[in-house]
C-alpha cells in the first residue's frame, strides 16, 4: 500500500488564497487549505469528493455519553478457605495454609474419609440384611414387615453416604481449591481507594496474553478486611468463574477494575485527536459539504479507543472519525500561506 503522504502528494495541489465567500468545494483542486489568523476561525480544509473517498474520510456526531474510567492492578489469585471445623473464624485466603491450620485440615479430612468408609460398610450391611430378609419371606418363614424394616435401614445407610461424601468433597475444595470458583486479591493504594467502585466487576487477564483472548468478568465479594501497611494497601477480592481450570492459586493476573469518575462527558475516538508540534489536541469538525476545520479540544483521559473530551466543539457537531491523520497531513504538509 502507499504511503498516505505519497498519496496526498499526488492528488493536492497546491491552491490558497482567501476564505471564499461560501463553503462549495467546487471551485477547488482534490484538495486546498484556506487560512485564517484568529483560532475562532482556523484552517479550512477543502476536499473533492473523490479527494475524500481516497483518504477514507468519516465522520460522526460529537456525543455526550457516560464512559467508566478503570485502572490495571496486579492481581494474585487465591483459594477462598474457610477452616473445617472453625465455625465463626475469620476467612483465610490463600494459595496455601498456615503448617499449623493444615495438620489441622488434614485431620478434618482423614475424619471424613473414614465417616465416609463407615457409612460405606453400613450400606453392605444393609444391603445384605435387605437381600436376607427377601429370602426368608419368600420362603414364608419370615414377614413383611421385617423386610420393609430391612429396606427402610438401606435406605438410611444411603442417605448417610451420600452426606458423608458431599461433606468430605466440601471440606478438600474448601480447605486445598479445586472448586470451580476462584478468588482474585487486587490490593489498591489507599490513597485511590476512593476512586474505586468496589461493587462493580472486574476483568481478570491472564500475564502475557491479550485482553480479548484471556479476559473473564469477575464479581465483586465481600473478603477479609485486610491489607499490608507497608505498601499502604487494602485489598479487594473478586470471584471468578475457573471451570476451565486455567487459574491456578498463586498465579499473578492483570486486574481491571472500574472508577466512580464516569459522569456523562464528551466523547471522541481516540483515532480522531491530532496533535501538533507543541501538545496541542485537535478534531476536525466537518463544517460544509466537503469542507472541515481544525478545532482545539482537551482530552481529560482515554478509555479503550475512545477518549473523554474536558473542552471541545458543542455536544452534536460532526467530527471526522476517520482519517484525521490525513487532514492534519494535507493541512501542514502541502498547503502554504498566502
Amino acid at each position: 500500500m502507499r504511503h498516505p503522504l505519497a498519496v496526498l502528494a499526488s492528488i493536492i495541489p497546491l491552491l490558497a488564497c482567501g476564505l471564499p465567500e461560501n463553503d462549495d468545494a467546487s471551485d477547488f483542486a482534490p484538495a486546498s487549505v484556506v487560512r485564517i489568523s484568529d483560532e475562532g476561525t482556523l484552517e479550512r480544509v477543502f476536499l473533492r469528493p473523490e479527494a475524500e473517498g481516497r483518504l477514507g474520510i468519516a465522520t460522526a456526531p460529537l456525543e455526550r455519553r457516560r464512559l467508566p474510567r478503570t485502572r490495571t492492578l496486579g492481581g494474585e489469585v487465591v483459594v477462598p478457605t474457610q477452616l473445617p471445623g472453625s465455625e465463626g473464624r475469620a476467612l483465610v485466603v490463600g494459595a496455601a495454609l498456615a503448617p499449623a491450620d493444615r495438620l489441622h485440615a488434614m485431620d478434618t479430612l482423614i475424619a471424613a474419609d473414614e465417616a465416609v468408609q463407615r457409612a460405606r460398610i453400613d450400606v453392605e450391611a444393609a444391603t445384605a440384611a435387605l437381600a436376607r430378609a427377601e429370602r426368608v419371606q419368600r420362603a414364608e418363614a419370615g414377614s413383611v414387615r421385617s423386610v420393609e424394616e430391612a429396606r427402610a435401614r438401606l435406605e438410611a445407610a444411603r442417605a448417610t453416604l451420600r452426606a458423608a461424601e458431599v461433606r468430605r468433597k466440601g471440606l478438600a475444595e474448601a480447605t486445598f481449591g479445586g472448586g470451580e470458583t476462584l478468588w482474585v486479591r487486587a490490593p489498591v493504594y489507599v490513597g485511590d481507594l476512593a476512586l474505586v467502585a468496589p461493587e462493580r466487576s472486574a476483568l481478570v487477564t491472564l500475564i502475557g496474553e491479550p485482553m480479548g483472548a484471556s479476559a473473564r468478568r469477575a464479581t465483586a465479594v465481600a473478603g477479609p478486611r485486610a491489607g499490608n501497611p507497608d505498601a499502604a494497601s487494602v485489598d479487594l477480592f473478586y470471584a471468578v468463574d475457573n471451570r476451565d481450570g486455567r487459574l491456578r492459586p498463586g498465579e499473578k493476573v492483570a486486574v481491571t477494575i472500574e472508577l466512580n469518575d464516569g459522569d456523562e462527558a464528551l466523547v471522541v475516538p481516540w483515532a480522531a485527536v491530532v496533535h501538533d508540534v507543541h501538545g496541542g489536541e485537535w478534531v476536525y469538525e466537518h463544517v460544509a459539504p466537503h469542507a472541515f476545520a481544525r478545532r482545539r479540544v482537551q482530552v481529560r483521559y482515554v478509555v479503550g479507543p475512545d477518549a473523554v473530551l474536558a473542552s471541545g466543539p458543542a455536544a452534536g457537531a460532526s467530527v471526522v472519525v476517520a482519517g484525521a491523520a490525513e487532514l492534519f497531513g494535507v493541512e501542514f504538509a502541502t498547503g502554504t500561506e498566502e
